[in-house]
């Protein structure tokens, strides 16, 4: 096996190393299960000057799990293990799997890496030990590697999402032509992806990579140059600022542009600054979170974790894709784990596994990754959670962003993977709302007027209130009712968003009926028949 045995056949009995740590065991629980977080040595996380290690994400996430009795029935705790490695250092990651992971450690599961090469050694590492590893980063989906499950929506599904986009009716859609921004050689792939999509459509794509090290000057120069208005942009979440940064430097956020980007995290940016040019700036994201007051069940589970353990809210760069993948990952092991043990009792256990030895396994790693890859997680911070026979996520939901003027965040669509037995996937995209502009234009008609509300005494929408001190009701005093209520919720909801005093009064229909159509002269009556005589204006 290359590495994996040779870092094994070269190993020394010694004491942890300095780059790893771990929880203490309870002794009031069952059993503990080690759990790997294998993470590069330059994997920090910095977002709008909010900074931390990815290994610190992972290990708030075994807390959480460990901790919230609403997850597992307390059988088992997951042992977290950190192991820091070295830029490209294979050979020392595999040297630490073999050594220490699964000779010492006796680890169930692992996850973190995102570097390709290294992944695919632990994909294959953890295929020929039996032991179940998460993928967390976007990666192709090999059916031979039966005991990898992967968290990230598959790639390929993404670009389809783009492809499904871009020839929308929408009116915000609907492109003939579009320009690919994209940084690294893996993110080519949304490009030849692309392109392999639309062969047989009239859609003109034009590209440019950024160099390293380099800005987007020259990039912004050959989309003024082509006159492409159109761009999807495929950068790393650090990079995202500097590029908009750049297109407001260089008067290319104004209205006539539209930007998507492929990055699933623009949620966690501060966007405000870049809202008000009139530029379309869109994006996707699968954790169902536009603010604090607007977050899934799962997400608020988390925040309501975190504000406990730390008294203040947790931060919103803290919910990237990655850092909700672990949690959802840790969900997911910790039930799958109590459900080995409660149909295998005290059968189910770890064991030490030797790398040099072919034949050496863990004995339950096959069984554990059966209860992972069945598993239906419905309230994940990454929404609806299930798999198919290899390991693939299916049945999840893309959310469709865009950002509104003042920096909030609307969603206008959502896409769904393709079903079984098909090959294509769902998107909608929901109707557009009227411009900011144009609302405010129609509310300020409002300012200067009385609303009349024409309608009928029927209870429990309209009743006629009782007076017991005689006193004389006037205007809307004089009723109650479902009515009543929703107008006056109507009224507040003008007064917050809009900062509009809406005036209305209540007007009872003279003949008492909702409306009929006289059946020779074809006039209505009642509520209909004001309405259409506009008697109220």
């Amino acid at each position: 096996m290359g590495d994996l045995d040779k870092g094994s056949a070269n190993g020394q009995d010694k004491d942890l190393p300095a780059n790893q740590t771990h929880c203490e065991e309870n002794p009031n629980i069952v059993a503990d299960f080690a759990e790997e977080g294998l993470f590069e040595n330059t994997e920090f996380n910095s977002t709008a000057g909010f900074h931390y290690k990815a290994s610190d994400a992972f290990q708030l996430a075994i807390d959480y799990v460990n901790n919230e009795h609403f997850i597992t029935d307390m059988k088992t705790k997951l042992k977290s293990y950190v192991y820091t490695i070295a830029d490209h250092d294979a050979y020392g990651l595999a040297k630490y799997v073999c050594d220490t992971a699964m000779a010492k450690h006796s680890m169930i599961a692992s996850l973190g890496v995102k570097k390709n090469s290294l992944r695919e050694y632990m994909q294959i590492a953890s295929q020929r030990k039996a032991i179940p590893y998460f993928e967390l980063s976007p990666a192709v989906i090999n059916p031979k590697r039966f005991m990898v499950t992967y968290m990230y929506p598959d790639p390929l599904e993404l670009t389809e999402l783009i492809h499904l986009l871009i020839l929308n009716e929408h009116p915000e859609w609907n492109w003939d032509k579009a320009f690919v921004v994209y940084e690294s050689s893996e993110a080519l792939t949304t490009y030849v992806e692309l392109l392999a999509l639309h062969r047989k459509t009239k859609l003109l794509i034009s590209s440019f990579q950024k160099e390293v090290g380099g800005n987007y000057t020259m990039i912004f120069e050959s989309i003024a140059d082509v006159g492409y208005h159109n761009i999807i942009v495929d950068c790393s979440l650090s990079s995202i600022s500097t590029f908009l940064d750049k297109a407001l430097e260089m008067q290319m956020l104004t209205k006539e542009y539209h930007y998507h980007f492929t990055s699933l995290d623009l949620h966690v940016l501060e966007l405000k600054h870049y809202s008000y040019g009139g530029a379309t700036i869109t994006w996707s994201q699968i954790i169902q979170m536009r603010s604090y007051e607007k977050m899934s069940s799962g997400v608020k589970n988390f925040d309501t974790f975190f504000r406990l353990r730390n008294t203040v809210a947790t931060p919103k760069q803290y919910f990237t894709t990655y850092n909700a993948l672990l949690v959802d990952s840790m969900v997911i092991l910790a039930k799958s784990i109590d459900l080995a043990i409660m149909h295998n009792m005290d059968a189910f256990t770890s064991q030490p596994v030797a790398c040099y030895n072919h034949s050496d396994t863990w004995m339950h790693g096959p069984k554990l990754e059966r209860y992972i890859s069945k598993h239906e997680e419905n309230h994940g911070m990454t929404g609806r959670i299930k798999f198919n026979h290899e390991g693939k996520r299916i049945n999840y939901t893309v959310y469709v962003m865009k950002l509104k003027k003042g920096g909030g965040i609307e969603q206008i669509g959502e896409y769904s993977p393709p079903a079984k037995n098909s090959k294509k996937g769902h998107i909608h995209l929901y109707a557009k709302q009227k411009t900011t502009a144009v609302v405010a234009e129609q509310f300020d008609s409002y300012k200067h007027q009385v609303l009349n509300i024409t309608t009928i005494l029927e209870p429990p929408y309209l009743i006629q209130k009782n007076n017991p001190n005689g006193e004389t009701l006037h205007e809307n005093e004089r009723f109650e009712g479902y009515l009543v209520d929703l107008m006056e919720r109507i009224a507040e909801e003008a007064k917050e968003s809009h900062d509009l005093d809406l005036k209305y009064r209540f007007k009872l229909v003279a003949d008492e009926e909702y409306g009929v159509e006289h059946p020779e002269t074809g006039k209505w009556n009642g509520m209909v028949g004001e309405l259409l005589d506009k008697v109220l204006i």
